[in-house]
Order: structure tokens, then sequence, then C-alpha cells
């Protein structure tokens, strides 16, 4: 069988759980705004509703962190500010 990669947030997707990143599965989205994920941990069924907006497709997102602006950018700050 071929594995062929989903995009977030398709059905069938990875994605990461707000606030602490955890890496889950998207199984359904709900009419109400809220998805079905599967968290993938062993254990007892890990199957739970969730607001959509708490899923990420990147850690980065999960966690909240905000991507650093590029050199150039910096560099330019700096200069005008002399």
């Amino acid at each position: 069988m071929l594995a062929v990669p989903i995009e977030f947030p398709a059905v069938g997707a990875d994605a990461f759980l707000a606030p602490h990143a955890e890496r889950v599965r998207i199984i359904r989205h709900n009419a109400d705004g809220t998805a079905l994920i599967s968290r993938q941990r062993p254990g007892a069924s890990g199957n739970t509703s969730v607001p959509f907006g708490s899923l990420h497709g990147d850690e980065a997102g999960a966690i909240g962190i905000k991507p650093k602006a590029d050199r150039r950018r910096a560099r330019r700050n700096r200069a005008a500010r002399k």
C-alpha cells in the first residue's frame, strides 16, 4: 500500500495540539467547529473532540513560537535606528 502524505487540516492528517504540541491525528471535522482527534499514546482510547482552533500544522504554531525575522530585515532595522 502506498503511503500518501496528507496535508493539514484534512481528515487523516497529523496535527499538533496546543499548548504542549502533542502529536494527534484528525479523524473527523464536526459541524460544531470541533474536530475528533486520536491521541497517539499507548493505553486506553485516546479519541476526543477538541476545538479546531487548538490544532496546528506545526509544533512551533502549537507552542506559540513566532518565526524569527530574517537576517536581512533585522540588519535593515538596526541600520535605520543608527
